[in-house]
C-alpha cells in the first residue's frame, strides 16, 4: 500500500510540473490540435475548430467531464474537470504531437462550491495577468448564491491560495485592452472618436427599446468596449443597464456606423464575444429548443449555442455549449503595458512634456513615462492617491480621459468629450490652457473655458461626474454650497491661521505668533522701485508634513498683481523667495515629503536658436526645493500636476 501511495505521489507531483512551460516549448512536430485557433466546451467534451476545413475535431483523450477552459500565451490549453463532483485542473501542451492530459493540481472543491445559483451557470478559469497564477471563483457555503472568494493556482507548483477583493480589484480578467482604439459614451450614445476629433455613432441604429422591453432602461444605459477586430474595421461592445447585478447584451458595428446590430441571445453573463485571425467572430448566441428536448417548457424554448460569424455576417451555429477559449495570437495581440509599473505609493507627480504624461515618485526618484498615452496631453489633475484625469487634444477636439495607478493597468480610458475646441480654453493672459480641477468631496472633474477680460480668468466651467457619466456646464441649481465648499474647508482652516502684521505675514496657530517674512528684503525682488509697494500676502498652503508653508508676497501692481512665491517653516528660521516666479502666473505644489516644486527657470544655452542675449536669455524648467531649503532642477519642462 505504501508503494502504491508514493506512486500516486510522484504522478501527481508528475503532474504538477509538467504545467510549468516556458512559452518556447520545442518538443515533437506539433499536433492537428495545435493549428486550431479555437476550442469548444460542449456537454463535458472538447472539440478543436479548424477554421479552414470548417470543422470541429473531437478530443476524445481526456475521459472526464470538462466544465471550463482557458489558453495561455504558449499554446497550452488549461481546463478543469469534474469527477465524483471533485475539481481538477488539467493542461494541454498543444505544441506536442500527441498531447495528453496532464494533472496540475486538485482545487480543493466540488462543483457545488463553483456553482452561481443565481445564475445556475458555473465559475471560469482565468490566468493571472503574468500568466503565472491560475484562478476560480467560489462561494464559502451553500447558503450563499453568489460566487463571492477566488482561489488561485500557482502553475509552477501547484499551491493554492485565496484572494482578496481588493488584490483582484486591479486586474482586468478576460478582457483585452482598447489596443489604442479610441471609444467613448456621451448622452447615452456609443461613439468612436476619428482621427481628426469628431465622433461617429456606434449604436444610434439599434432599438434598445425592444431589446430590453422598457424605454426607461433603454435610456439608462452604460456602454463599454469589448474587442476590435484584426481589421481594426469593427467593434463589439456592450449595452448593460446597471439596476441590481445589472443586464444587457453584446453588440457590433463597424467604426464607420454602419453593420449596427444586436448579437442575438449574447448576454453579458455569457463569455466574451471574440474575434479569430480570418475576421470571424465567435459568441454565446441561442437557437430554438428542440421539442423532445427535456428542458423544453413553455417559457423554455430556446437554449445556448456556439455561433461563429464569417467576415461577410453569415453566421452559423458550431456548437451546442455556452464556453469557447480562443488562442490568444488569434485574436488580439497582448495588450501593451509600461515599461515600468507605475506605483501610486510615492507616485505624486504628474510632469507634462510636450503633451506627454510622465509620473514622478519622489520616493524612489524616478520619471517613468505613461508610454500607452498616444494623444496629445493639456492639462492633468490627481483624484485621490492612485486616480489621474486628464485632457487630450484630437483633432482640436477636447476629451476627458482617465488613468488608474495599479500593476495591471492597460491603456487610459476615455470619459467624456468636453464639447470644447482647444482655443475654448486657451486664456489670453499668457496662452495656456486652463488647469484641470478636481473636486474630490463630490467626484468631479471641472475644466474653465471662455476667457473672459472682465475677470482676466476664464467665466465658465464644465463639469463630469464619472460615477453618474453626466456632464453640465456650472454647478447645478439643486447644489448646496456646503457640498462645494467641502472641498476647501481644510484650506480655509489652514487660511485662517496666517495673518499680516506691519506688512510682515505672520503665522498664528497653536497660539503663537511667528514672523515669516522679516528676513526676506522684497524690494530687491521688484522689476523697477517705482512701481514698488509694500507687500500684500496671499496664502497657498502647508506642506503635507505641517513643517512648511507657501505663499506670494504681492509686491506690484498692473493688471494683475505681482511678486515672488515665498516659502517659510512655521517655526520662522527658514525664510526664502524666488525670483524667478510670478503671483500672475504661478505653478506650484508639494511632494510626499515637504519638498515645494514650482515653475522657475535656468540658464538658455547660446546655441538654443531662441536665445537672444538681451531679451531672453532663460527658460522655464521645474524646481524643487527640499524641506530645509536647498534648491534644484527636477526638469527641464514646465508644465506639473501634485497629488498636494
Amino acid at each position: 500500500m505504501k508503494r502504491i501511495a508514493l506512486f500516486l505521489l510522484l504522478v501527481m507531483a508528475l503532474g504538477i510540473m509538467s504545467c510549468n512551460h516556458s512559452s518556447n516549448t520545442n518538443t515533437k512536430a506539433a499536433s492537428s490540435f495545435a493549428a486550431a485557433e479555437l476550442v469548444t466546451l460542449e456537454f463535458g467534451k472538447l472539440s478543436f475548430y479548424d477554421l479552414k476545413k470548417q470543422s470541429a475535431i473531437p478530443y476524445t483523450a481526456e475521459t472526464d467531464s470538462v466544465i471550463n477552459i482557458v489558453y495561455d500565451n504558449a499554446n497550452h490549453l488549461y481546463y478543469t474537470v469534474s469527477k465524483n463532483q471533485n475539481l481538477t485542473l488539467k493542461m494541454l501542451d498543444l505544441n506536442e504531437k500527441d498531447p495528453q492530459p496532464k494533472v496540475c493540481a486538485d482545487w480543493q472543491l466540488t462543483l457545488n462550491d463553483i456553482t452561481d445559483y443565481m445564475l445556475n451557470d458555473l465559475s471560469g478559469i482565468y490566468l493571472s495577468p503574468d500568466q503565472k497564477q491560475i484562478r476560480i471563483n467560489h462561494h464559502a457555503g451553500m447558503d450563499e448564491d453568489f460566487l463571492t472568494d477566488t482561489r488561485s493556482c500557482d502553475l509552477a507548483t501547484g499551491k493554492m491560495t485565496e484572494m482578496t477583493y481588493e488584490e483582484l480589484s486591479h486586474e482586468q480578467n478576460d478582457r483585452n485592452n482598447l489596443q489604442g482604439e479610441r471609444f467613448v459614451a456621451d448622452n447615452k450614445v456609443f461613439y468612436h472618436i476619428n482621427p481628426d476629433g469628431s465622433k461617429t455613432a456606434l449604436s444610434d441604429k439599434i432599438n434598445f427599446v425592444d431589446c430590453f422591453g422598457s424605454e426607461e432602461e433603454a435610456n439608462d444605459l452604460e456602454f463599454s468596449v469589448d474587442r476590435v477586430d484584426p481589421t481594426g474595421k469593427k467593434v463589439i461592445y456592450s449595452a448593460v443597464v446597471y439596476w441590481g447585478e445589472g443586464w444587457g447584451f453584446y453588440c457590433l458595428s463597424n467604426l464607420d456606423g454602419s453593420g449596427q446590430k444586436l448579437l442575438e441571445g449574447a448576454s453579458i453573463w455569457q463569455i466574451i464575444p471574440n474575434w479569430l485571425s480570418d475576421g470571424s467572430l465567435v459568441y454565446v448566441g441561442e437557437e430554438p429548443r428542440p421539442l423532445d428536448d427535456p428542458d423544453y417548457e413553455e417559457w423554455n424554448t430556446t437554449r445556448h449555442c456556439i455561433k461563429l460569424m464569417a467576415p461577410d455576417g453569415s453566421t452559423k451555429t458550431i456548437g451546442h455549449g455556452s464556453d469557447f477559449a480562443i488562442k490568444p495570437s488569434a485574436s488580439m495581440p497582448e495588450p501593451q503595458t509600461n515599461a515600468e509599473y507605475i506605483n501610486p505609493e510615492g507616485s505624486d507627480m504628474v510632469i507634462l512634456d510636450n503633451g506627454k504624461l510622465i509620473i514622478y515618485n519622489s520616493q524612489t526618484d524616478k520619471f517613468i513615462p505613461l508610454e500607452t498615452e498616444k494623444d496629445s496631453v493639456v492639462n492633468a489633475a490627481f483624484m485621490g492617491d492612485d486616480n489621474l484625469y486628464y485632457t487630450v487634444v484630437i483633432g482640436d477636439n477636447l476629451y476627458l480621459k482617465n488613468y488608474y495607478f495599479s500593476p495591471y493597468s492597460m491603456e487610459p480610458s476615455f470619459q467624456a468629450d468636453w464639447e470644447l475646441k482647444l482655443n475654448d480654453c486657451v486664456s489670453e493672459t499668457y496662452g495656456e490652457t486652463a488647469r484641470l480641477m478636481t473636486y474630490p468631496s463630490l467626484f468631479r472633474v471641472g475644466l474653465p473655458f471662455d476667457f473672459s477680460w472682465d475677470f482676466y480668468s476664464f467665466a465658465n466651467t464644465k463639469f463630469y461626474d464619472p460615477v453618474s457619466r453626466t456632464k453640465w456646464e456650472g454647478w447645478k441649481e439643486d447644489e448646496e454650497t456646503d457640498s462645494f465648499d467641502a472641498d476647501f474647508m481644510k484650506w480655509d482652516e489652514d487660511m485662517s491661521r496666517f495673518t499680516t502684521q506691519n506688512n510682515d505675514f505672520y503665522y498664528t496657530g497653536n497660539g503663537s505668533n511667528v514672523c515669516l517674512t522679516n528676513k526676506i528684503d522684497f524690494k530687491q525682488y521688484a522689476s523697477d522701485l517705482s512701481y514698488y509697494e509694500e507687500p500684500e500676502f496671499m496664502f497657498y498652503s502647508i506642506d503635507p508634513t505641517n513643517k512648511n508653508v507657501c505663499f506670494s508676497g504681492i509686491i506690484e501692481y498692473g493688471d494683475l498683481g505681482h511678486g515672488p512665491l515665498c516659502l517659510a517653516s512655521l517655526d520662522g528660521k527658514l525664510q526664502m523667495a524666488f525670483e524667478d516666479t510670478d503671483a500672475a502666473d504661478m505653478t506650484y505644489g508639494w511632494l510626499n515629503d515637504g519638498s515645494l516644486v514650482f515653475v522657475g527657470s535656468e540658464p538658455r544655452p547660446t546655441d538654443d536658436p531662441n536665445y537672444d542675449a538681451e531679451y531672453n536669455t532663460t527658460k522655464p524648467c521645474i524646481k524643487r526645493v527640499s524641506p530645509d531649503g536647498k534648491v534644484s532642477v527636477l526638469s527641464h519642462a514646465s508644465s506639473f500636476v501634485t497629488l498636494h
